[in-house]
């Protein structure tokens, strides 16, 4: 069985269903489907486990549940002030903080704003915990970072291609990482492998291509150059219960 509403295939290959969990999790999601023939993993975009949107027999998809928790600290940088940098609401009713911070976590941010009245959960898009886009006074929220990722071993960086990109779907994380180590912790802590950086301007890009050869084909770049981060392996594994809905 699978669940009719809006989903988004992760990646195949994941044949062990805890691969496909641990990835759900750490994309944020909660609810997937994995069909066991190609190790299609797809999260589900669906509210809780009746899927409201309905389920439907299918010859390929068993739909699933992953309960995951990742262990983080939490500091209140400012109360009563939130950042002005572009932000971003998970959802409501996030009371306790730590609930909060966990979910920023699992969406790839540090940063966030947190209102206690009513829950509201959001991350900020922040460099760090100055906020340089500003502080505002706010009867609202607390400014807050969540270090989850501190117990990260170091990445191996490799350059596969000087001079060259990889023409696979990308997307800039920010400005400024002209450390090029800083650029891969960024990339793994979004939950990618490879990516581009411009050592001009600190652009960081991670790309979404399945191996180092970029079977979407290299083109000649004078801005980036094409790199592996390699960490996965020692990344602290997330503590899943996994529930087969249906």
């Amino acid at each position: 069985m699978a669940c009719n509403s809006e989903s988004t295939t992760i990646d195949f290959g994941f044949y062990d269903i805890n691969d496909c969990a641990r990835a759900v999790v750490q994309a944020g999601y909660m609810f997937f489907e994995q069909d066991p023939n190609d190790g299609e993993c797809r999260y589900t975009i669906t509210t809780d486990e009746t899927c409201p949107e309905g389920l439907y027999e299918s010859g390929y998809y068993d739909f699933w549940v992953a309960y995951g928790s990742m262990p983080v600290d939490v500091v209140m940088i400012s109360e009563g002030q939130a950042c002005d940098s572009d932000s971003y609401t998970i959802d409501y009713g996030f009371y306790d903080v730590n609930d909060c911070a966990r979910a920023v976590v699992e969406h790839g941010y540090q940063f966030f704003s947190h209102d206690p009245n009513d829950g509201e959960c959001r991350y900020e898009m922040t460099m760090d915990g100055t906020c340089q886009e500003g502080l505002y006074d706010s009867p609202y929220y607390d400014f807050y970072a969540a270090y989850g990722w501190s117990s990260l071993p170091p990445l191996d960086v490799v350059m596969i291609s000087e001079g060259n990109a990889c023409e696979a779907y990308m997307n800039t994380i920010d400005f400024g990482y002209y450390d090029l180590n800083e650029c891969a912790r960024a990339v793994v802590e979004a939950g990618f492998q490879y990516f581009h950086q411009d050592p001009n301007d600190g652009e960081c890009l991670w790309v979404e291509t399945v191996d180092g050869t970029c079977p979407e084909g290299l083109y000649e770049s004078p801005y980036y150059d094409f790199y592996a981060a390699y960490g996965w392996e020692n990344v602290p594994q997330i503590d899943m219960d996994i529930v087969m809905i249906a």
